[in-house]
């Protein structure tokens, strides 16, 4: 299993937050997510500042919740942790907490702040797009059931079609347009319908939440 240290900015998102969240989901098995309490601080923060009139409230459930769905995920006690040459110092508190989760991936939005940074090779940084559309290319079927939860999940989704259509489109917030054409392309390969594919992945399957 990948496991995955996810950055402020991919639970920024709601929706690029849930699709990680159906990728780490235990019937799925594709992603093992870690994050820290100050990560999400930093998200809760960002996500008041970008939309006042967001429930504070609600906000700071989705991430308990996330937090009572995957309880090994929140990585402390990594502060006494050297600084991480080539980070810089405002990212320093996320590229510890990733060395100490010992991950395989950082996924970040912001490739710049750690692409330098010297993990000793013990980490890659990633963009969201390039490990999901990685894991459509090695796991298509998982990927689609993963995809598929998240999209059932979603309240006021549209169509699955609709939903793979705004997971790609880079105007959305989630941008993850590789993926989109993995998706599309293996369900091309499999010779259904979109929405018969998608009903087919969710075979049964029971809403989590």
């Amino acid at each position: 299993m990948n496991s995955v240290f996810l950055d402020a900015n991919i639970l920024f998102s709601w929706n690029l937050n849930h699709v990680f969240m159906f990728f780490a989901d235990t019937k799925v098995g594709l992603l093992w997510p870690y994050w820290s309490d100050a990560v999400i601080a930093e998200a809760i923060k960002n996500i008041m500042e970008a939309n006042r009139a967001e429930d504070i409230n609600k906000v700071k459930a989705r991430f308990v919740q996330m937090n009572i769905l995957f309880p090994y995920a929140s990585i402390s006690d990594y502060e006494s942790l050297s600084d991480i040459e080539g980070v810089d110092p405002k990212d320093q508190h996320v590229a510890k907490a990733a060395v100490h989760s010992e991950c395989k991936y950082l996924v970040t939005g912001n490739i710049p702040d750690f692409i330098k940074g010297n993990f000793n090779g013990s980490i890659k940084v990633v963009t969201p797009d390039s490990i999901l559309s990685a894991l459509a290319k090695k796991h298509p079927d998982k990927s689609l059931k993963a995809t598929a939860l998240a999209w059932w999940h979603k309240n006021g989704a549209g169509n699955f079609d609709e939903y793979l259509a705004y997971l790609g489109r880079k105007t959305s917030g989630v941008g993850l347009t590789n993926f989109e054409t993995d998706i599309r392309n293996y369900i091309n390969s499999i010779g259904k319908p979109v929405e018969d594919a998608k009903n087919e992945a969710l075979l049964g399957e029971t809403k989590r939440y």
